[in-house]
C-alpha cells in the first residue's frame, strides 16, 4: 500500500501480467471471502481482493447506507490517501449511485465535477455488489479493457453471493430469537389470563354464583387478543418477497376507517408511491392510529407525511417521554392495562420485514412521531 503522504499523482496502474495469476488472485480471494465474517469483514475484504486481482491500486468498495440513501467507503485496496477522507455519495445524484440502482457495471470517463474525489484517474468503472453496495475501481492511463471488467464482475459476482449468505444466516438467527422470544411470550402472557379464568371458574364452582362468568368471559377475551396479535407478530414478522407500488394516502384512508380511532382526526400530506406490501403497509398504519387513540387525552390529529427516504406517523398529543422512547417497540411492552404491548412491535416487525428501519421520535408539537426510512418510492 503507498504511503497517506505520498501526493495523488503517484498511483500507478499496475495490471497483472497473466490470466493465470489473475485467475489465482480471484480465487484465492474468494476463499478469504468465505471465511470472513459479518458484512463490513466481507466488504472489506473485497476491497482489498480488487487491488489483488485487477491489479489497480485505484480500487475500493462502498456500502449502501438505506437511512441516508449514500454510498460509503467501507474499504480502499492500496489507493492513497486515508479512507476518512473519502466522502460518502447520494445514491440519486452520483454516477456511483446509477450504477447502483440500475444494477449494472458502468464504466465512464471521470466526470469534471468538485464534487466527485476524482484523484488522478481518467476512468472508472463501478460494479454493483446486489443490495450491499458498490465495488469501484479507478484507472491512470487508457480504458478498462474486456478482461479486467470481466474479472471486476467475477469478484462482485462472488462477493455478492458471500454476502447474501451473511444476510441469509443473519435471517436464520433472527427467526431463532423471534421462536424463542414466541415461546417466552406463549408461556408467561397466555398462563396469567389462563390461570385467572381457572380461577373464576373454581368460584363459581364452590359458590355457585354467576357473577364470576363476565370475569372469566373477560379473560378469555384478552386470551383471545393476545394470540391475534402473536399470529400477527409471526406473520408479519415474515420477509416481504413481492412488492408492489401503493399508494402511501390511499392506504392511510383506508387503515384509518379501519382502526379504532375514537375522535380523532386524520391530516396525510402529499401523497407518494411506495413499495411495499399493501395489507402489511395498512396494517402497520392501523397499529400507529390506534396506538394515537390509546394514548390520546382529548381532541388529537395524526398526520401522515413524507421523508426523503421515507415517511412518518405523527400525532399531537402528550408524545412518548424519551426514556421510554428506546422500550416502545420491544413485545409486551405496554403502560396500558388492558394493553398487550404487541401492538408496536408489529409495527417494527413490518418494517423490518420490508428492509425499512423505523425509529420513534418527539413531533413538532411535542406529540409522538414515528420514522421509517429506507422506503423505496415507485418509479
Amino acid at each position: 500500500m503507498s504511503d497517506s503522504n505520498e501526493p495523488a499523482t503517484a498511483v500507478r496502474d499496475v495490471p497483472l501480467d497473466t490470466e493465470d495469476e489473475a485467475l489465482d488472485e480471484l480465487h484465492a480471494a474468494t476463499r478469504r471471502l468465505l471465511r470472513a465474517e459479518g458484512t463490513e469483514a466481507i466488504l472489506t475484504v473485497a476491497g482489498e481482493a480488487a487491488n489483488d486481482v485487477l491489479g489497480f491500486p485505484g480500487s475500493g468498495v462502498r456500502a449502501y447506507d438505506p437511512e441516508s440513501e449514500t454510498l460509503r467507503h467501507v474499504a480502499l485496496g492500496g489507493r492513497v490517501g486515508g479512507i476518512e477522507s473519502r466522502p460518502s455519495y447520494d445514491v440519486a445524484d452520483s454516477p456511483h449511485g446509477r450504477a447502483f440502482q440500475c444494477g449494472e457495471t458502468v464504466v465512464e470517463d471521470i466526470p469534471d465535477d468538485d464534487r466527485f474525489d476524482r484523484d488522478s484517474f481518467v476512468q472508472t468503472m463501478y460494479v454493483p455488489l446486489g443490495d450491499h453496495g458498490l465495488l469501484s475501481v479507478g484507472k491512470t492511463d487508457g480504458g478498462f479493457t474486456e478482461r479486467e471488467v470481466a474479472l471486476a464482475e467475477i469478484l462482485a459476482g462472488n462477493t455478492t453471493a458471500v454476502l447474501d449468505r451473511a444476510d441469509q444466516r443473519q435471517q436464520l438467527e433472527t427467526e431463532r430469537e423471534r421462536l424463542d422470544e414466541f415461546a417466552s411470550v406463549v408461556a408467561h402472557d397466555l398462563k396469567n389470563p389462563l390461570g385467572a379464568v381457572r380461577g373464576f371458574l373454581d368460584l363459581i364452582e364452590d359458590t355457585g354464583q354467576t357473577t364470576y362468568v363476565a370475569d372469566a368471559r373477560n379473560g378469555l377475551d384478552r386470551m383471545e387478543r393476545l394470540i391475534d396479535e402473536l399470529l400477527s407478530l409471526a406473520r408479519d414478522g415474515r420477509t416481504v418477497d413481492d412488492l408492489t407500488a401503493v399508494g402511501l394516502a390511499d392506504v392511510a384512508q383506508d387503515a384509518w376507517e379501519t382502526a379504532e380511532t375514537a375522535s380523532l382526526s386524520l391530516h396525510v400530506g402529499d401523497d407518494v408511491d411506495v413499495q411495499a406490501d399493501d395489507a402489511r403497509l395498512e396494517r402497520l398504519l392501523e397499529n400507529l392510529f390506534a396506538n394515537a387513540a390509546t394514548h390520546a387525552d382529548g381532541a388529537t390529529t395524526v398526520t401522515v407525511g413524507t421523508l426523503s427516504n421515507g415517511f412518518y406517523v405523527e400525532d399531537d398529543g402528550a408524545g412518548i417521554p424519551p426514556a421510554e422512547q428506546a422500550a416502545v417497540f420491544e413485545t409486551g411492552y405496554t403502560t396500558v392495562p388492558r394493553g398487550t404491548g404487541f401492538g408496536l412491535a408489529i409495527v417494527e416487525r413490518i418494517a423490518d420485514a420490508h428492509g425499512w428501519s423505523a425509529r420513534v421520535t418527539a413531533g413538532e408539537t411535542g406529540g409522538a412521531r414515528f420514522e421509517f426510512t429506507g422506503v423505496d418510492r415507485a418509479c
